[in-house]
């Protein structure tokens, strides 16, 4: 969490399928202005097990090329319907292990473009927080849950999948099915890492 909320910029990308644009934006016009960028949506929570400000973990986990997160899917947790808490008071309940699926944070200086989960690099190598090489892969079947992972929010509440699926993919702009929502939901086990993180409030960091 930042104290400097002015470091949070807004783009509006109307339209279907966007996301690869809104990526390809940044690089353009705003890579070179960065050190690190992280290819996660607005329902993935980067959580850090030690609780310290992510530029000292990206020092120390990412110094060059790309650092993969892997997913933990978070479940409905019993929620039919919206409610105006935030995301990670709301859904606690999440699969045991976690799910091969990565997103990617990467140093700048390495990125040549971006996929819909990680980086192409130009120079350096995709890795996990235990230091295995991962290729140019949306995968890591080693699960690594040690040091960070992404909370994914995949679905929340039926009422909310509803709205999920009726604006289609972000990136190929394609209908889901019902079915989607099924299978990525978990509630086999709870996790409350980030809603302490979130409401504990001498975690605010100057970065």
């Amino acid at each position: 969490f930042l104290k400097d909320k002015n470091n949070i910029q807004l783009i509006h990308f109307p339209g279907s399928a966007k996301q690869l644009s809104a990526y390809e934006h940044f690089r353009t016009n705003f890579m070179n202005k960065h050190t690190w960028v992280a290819i996660i949506d607005c329902d993935e929570f980067i959580v850090l097990k030690d609780w310290i400000p992510i530029t000292k973990f990206l020092e120390k986990y990412c110094p060059s090329g790309s650092l993969s997160l892997n997913w933990r899917l978070f479940g409905d947790s019993g929620r039919s319907n919206y409610s105006s808490e935030p995301v990670v008071d709301r859904f606690t309940m999440c699969e045991e292990k976690a799910n091969v699926h990565v997103k990617t944070i990467s140093k700048c200086s390495d990125v040549a473009s971006f996929n819909v989960h990680q980086s192409n690099l130009k120079v350096g190598k995709q890795k996990d927080t235990l230091g295995n090489f991962l290729g140019n892969s949306p995968f890591n079947y080693n699960l690594t849950l040690d040091k960070a992972y992404l909370n994914h929010y995949f679905g929340k509440s039926r009422e909310e999948w509803q709205l999920k699926k009726a604006r289609g993919r972000s990136d190929g702009g394609e209908t889901r099915n019902d079915s989607d929502f099924d299978r990525h939901n978990f509630n086999q086990v709870e996790d409350l890492s980030a809603k302490n993180f979130y409401h504990d409030s001498n975690l605010v960091f100057n970065v």
